[in-house]
């Protein structure tokens, strides 16, 4: 498919072809659906999973699977549910918030991985923070950039009150690179402009017809809202919250360090909130050195205590076979 003098990349052209560090694979859920993900550093590594945002795919952390693989970690970027190269079901019930939960705990659970730490941006942030409510026990960290969830998205609201029968039909003629290139451009901030390769990456998945419907599912089924406070307080793990001074998609960027603050006091466990100076709405991405440094150092206590659990299974091995 093309538009223009432009060619939408086939699946064989995505990330991470030609990638030294990464790998793709699809793996089968209980569901029967497949899911993608892309998976990088050594295989007993600390589990890490990472889920990007609504309309974005795993491309998303293509600057953090590296520093993760390099720092001894399991690294798995998931294609969510409609997006990427995973499975597109167009039914509305298959976008709630507890359909997504489910995805992302038996995508989890396909891949091979335990207990994990979890990586959200935006969409993802919030789907994670839902499993990390849902099974505790199963998240060790939690680290989440421009969460939905916690903060607020002001345009939503007229959006979701549009009518289906006016939305659905059209959407799918909405797949121009042109409008996937301002929409891009919309959401970033002063530090680092998206490439040409960045936006065909990200327009790729309009190749696939049921792309618009399931943007427009989500936009409609999954709950956008801030987590009320009761919600955040049962949240027992250490949190890690980073924001882009310019983000303006999940809520005023004058607002950002106010509303921060006040969702990461409202957990439970240790929270810790970071501003990204300049960024907008994809900190990962426009600041991808800040952005490792802060995972890497949140995430550390993490890969001491799996390297710990290592050691201990392994001398257990070692006294029975003696």
């Amino acid at each position: 498919m093309t538009d223009g003098r432009h060619r939408r990349l086939p699946p064989a052209a995505w990330y991470p072809a030609h990638d030294p560090v990464a790998t793709s694979r699809l793996v089968r859920l209980r569901s029967g659906l497949r899911a993608r993900v892309v998976e990088a550093g050594p295989l007993d590594g600390a589990p890490v999973v990472l889920l990007h945002g609504w309309a974005c795919s795993a491309y998303s952390f293509r600057h953090q699977l590296p520093a993760l693989a390099e720092a001894g970690y399991r690294a798995a970027a998931l294609d969510l549910k409609g997006h990427g190269l995973s499975d597109k079901p167009t039914a509305a019930a298959e976008y709630s918030p507890d359909a997504m939960v489910r995805f992302a705990l038996d995508a989890i659970d396909a891949i091979g991985f335990g207990r994990v730490a979890l990586v959200g941006h935006s969409l993802g942030g919030g789907i994670a923070t839902h499993v990390a409510l849902a099974e505790p026990g199963r998240v060790a960290r939690l680290a989440v950039i421009s969460a939905v969830g916690f903060g607020r998205i002001p345009f939503l609201p007229v959006v979701q009150r549009l009518p289906s029968l006016l939305v659905e039909r059209p959407i799918q003629n909405l797949t121009p690179r042109w409008l996937w290139h301002l929409v891009l451009h919309g959401v970033t901030g002063r530090l680092r402009p998206y490439s040409p390769r960045d936006i065909d990456e990200y327009w790729a998945a309009t190749q696939f017809p049921e792309f618009p419907i399931v943007l427009w599912r989500l936009v409609r089924q999954y709950g956008w809202t801030p987590l009320p406070r009761e919600a955040r307080a049962r949240l027992p793990l250490p949190l890690l919250a980073i924001y882009g001074s310019l983000d303006r998609v999940v809520r005023r960027a004058d607002a950002a360090p106010i509303e921060a603050a006040e969702a990461a006091a409202a957990v439970a466990g240790p929270a810790e909130v970071r501003i990204v100076a300049g960024a907008g709405h994809a900190a990962q991405e426009e600041a991808p050195d800040e952005i490792n440094r802060l995972l890497l150092r949140f995430l550390e206590p993490w890969r001491d205590e799996w390297r710990a659990a290592q050691r201990a299974r392994a001398g257990g091995r070692s006294a029975v076979g003696r």
